[in-house]
């Protein structure tokens, strides 16, 4: 997955229903080096699209954990991209 794919971490007790209580949306930052995970940044419950979880730091996800899922518009990932581009400097 690329920095900016959007996606659900759907974790065991889910039981792979992607609207359990457990599950969070986010969207990848950047990929682990062993490939086997990625950092996702996720979205407060009740304010997706609109309020990260945290603002400094991705948290680290097993690709086995999460799957592709569009919970808001594209462009507004892009531009939380940008942000965090610009937070770190980069």
């Amino acid at each position: 997955m690329k920095p900016g794919t959007q996606v659900v971490y759907v974790p065991s007790e889910a039981d792979g229903n992607i609207f359990h209580n457990s599950c969070e949306f986010g969207f990848v930052t950047s990929e682990h080096p062993d490939h086997e995970a990625h950092f996702v940044r996720y979205w407060r419950k009740g304010y997706i699209g609109r309020e990260l979880i945290t603002t400094g730091n991705s948290q680290l996800t097993y690709n086995n954990d999460m799957q592709e899922y569009y919970s808001t518009s594209q462009d507004n990932v892009d531009k939380q991209l940008i942000l965090i581009k610009e937070q770190n400097g980069n």
